[in-house]
């Protein structure tokens, strides 16, 4: 069985220290193949660590659309990006559970002032997920599911 993919965005308010998560945006289309395929493979090229998975199969982008959808619902709810999430699926030698930040991600979250939420795959009976300011290892960011 082939599993999904996951990317998407989560909206809401932070008060102080706590992000409170109002709205999560599945991501459908990726905007890698239809809008940003030249930056997308640039990046890939410079900051992508080669695994099983070919760099033109890989890489996520927001749709321009669906972002302009999200972002008119922050403004009329009052709300923020507080954080994306995306998957890692395929172990590497140098990072067996794929859940922290590759250096690709680092570059992307960079100035982001959000959060950046891996779902670990790897292991499909036992996902790890974990979270990240910017992308940032150094920078973990506890996750509370209530």
């Amino acid at each position: 069985m082939k599993e999904k993919k996951a990317y998407g965005i989560l909206i809401g308010k932070i008060n102080h220290d706590i992000a409170k998560v109002e709205d999560i945006y599945i991501l459908k289309k990726n905007g890698r193949y239809l809008e940003n395929k030249k930056e997308i493979d640039k990046k890939m090229e410079k900051y992508g660590i080669k695994s099983e998975t070919p760099f033109k199969e890989r890489g996520w982008s927001v749709l321009k659309d669906e972002m302009e959808n999200i972002l008119k619902q922050c403004i009329k709810n009052d709300q923020e990006i507080i954080a994306s999430y995306h998957m890692h699926r395929v172990k590497w030698e140098e990072d067996k559970k794929r859940d922290t930040p590759t250096l690709l991600d680092r570059k992307l979250g960079k100035d982001s002032n959000i959060i950046m939420i891996i779902v670990s795959m790897v292991d499909l009976k036992n996902p790890i997920i974990r979270a990240y300011f910017e992308g940032k290892k150094e920078e973990e960011v506890k996750i509370e599911v209530k």
